[in-house]
This record gives structure tokens, C-alpha cells and sequence, in this order.
């Protein structure tokens, strides 16, 4: 079912509740992640780059508004300061 739908200025947001998934964040019609399995997707995009690099300080990530990406670099000990930028306050 449906739990929020709102157009903001860039995009329809919409956050829908499934079965097999759980809450799942929907931007213009097109899944961008979902509960139950977000963690594959956040896991393989952050912890390969920053296990290559001897000790990441700071971080950019240009998008990124569930803060799944945020939440998985600050997982890494070194890691000091975290900079998120997204498109859409809302």
C-alpha cells in the first residue's frame, strides 16, 4: 500500500509498503531501493572502494538521500567526516 506521495520540485516521491520487500523507496515510478534487501546494493557500492584505500577521512557521496550509503562508510574506523549532497530536501 501506499504510505507517502508527494511531488517535490525535481521528482514524485513515493514510499510504498510490499509484501516480498517491505517499504520501498519509489522517485518518478522506478524502485530505488527496499528494506529487506538494501543492504546487497549499499554493501558492494561502498566497502570495495574503501577497503582499497589505506584509510579514508572524508567522504563525498552526491546523492544518496535513505543514508544507507552514509550509514555503511561510517562503518569504517578511520572514516571522520561524511558529506552527503542530495537533490531533494523533501
Amino acid at each position: 500500500f501506499l504510505k507517502y506521495d508527494k511531488h517535490s520540485q525535481f521528482q514524485r516521491v513515493q514510499v510504498v509498503e510490499t509484501v516480498p520487500f517491505g517499504t520501498t523507496l519509489v522517485l518518478d515510478g522506478k524502485t530505488q531501493s527496499a528494506k529487506n534487501d538494501e543492504y546487497v546494493y549499499h554493501e558492494t557500492l561502498v566497502h570495495p572502494a574503501l577497503l582499497l584505500h589505506e584509510a579514508p577521512k572524508r567522504i563525498y557521496i552526491g546523492g544518496g538521500g535513505e543514508l544507507a550509503t552514509a550509514r555503511e562508510c561510517l562503518k569504517h574506523k578511520s572514516v571522520e567526516e561524511v558529506v552527503m549532497v542530495d537533490l531533494d530536501g523533501d
